[in-house]
């Protein structure tokens, strides 16, 4: 029998990521290095945790991937540049982890 999961809510995964957002353990970057170096002189650790902790879910609901891993996006704005995070949150777990996996955004020209 295949169990099918319900999709989570933005709402729920708001107090997901949030709660996580707090211990910087929790959430590891993995990014290639390349892309690291290009994004790192405009967004650092300090910016990834805010995104986390203020930023807004970009889906409005969200499944598991094949592996069970939720993946969505997290925007905020920071420093005149709108910052996307591309997360995959670990499976129902205790102290489970969310992993960084890409970088994006755009400068804001006001």
């Amino acid at each position: 029998m295949n169990v099918t999961r319900m999709p989570l809510s933005r709402e729920r995964l708001t107090d997901i990521i949030r709660e996580i957002g707090k211990d910087s353990e929790r959430w590891p970057v993995a990014i290639s290095y390349e892309k690291w170096q290009l994004w790192r002189h405009i967004v650092n650790r300090r910016q990834i945790e805010l995104c986390l902790l203020e930023g807004w879910i970009l889906q409005d609901r969200v499944t598991p991937d094949e592996n069970g891993y939720w993946c969505f996006q997290v925007a905020r704005v920071c420093s005149g540049l709108h910052v996307v995070i591309e997360v995959a949150l670990e499976p129902d777990q205790a102290n489970r982890k969310l992993i960084v996996t890409d970088i994006s955004g755009d400068r804001i020209d006001v």
